[in-house]
């Protein structure tokens, strides 16, 4: 998992947005519990105006909480929320 998040990291320093987001969600798909890659794509979303990408991301994070009986991250609701 850390080299995933190694070439997220490398992808978000050379600007190559795409890429990063997509080893965020690989990150997502291999551990659907990573709040710290929901964070950063969130982040990443918002940042260049996906919205709606960033709300639906969201809700399936926050679904996937609640049906565990987990409590929501307040920060990545707020992320989702000052979006728009």
């Amino acid at each position: 998992m850390g080299a995933l998040f190694r070439v997220a990291g490398i992808a978000e320093r050379m600007h190559l947005a795409q890429e990063a987001q997509e080893a965020y969600r690989h990150i997502l798909t291999l551990d659907p519990w990573r709040e710290d890659a929901y964070r950063a794509l969130l982040g990443m979303l918002v940042a260049s105006g996906q919205h709606r990408e960033a709300r639906s991301l969201f809700t399936q994070y926050r679904v996937r909480m609640e049906r565990e009986g987990w409590p929501v991250s307040t920060e990545l609701a707020q992320m989702v929320h000052v979006s728009g």
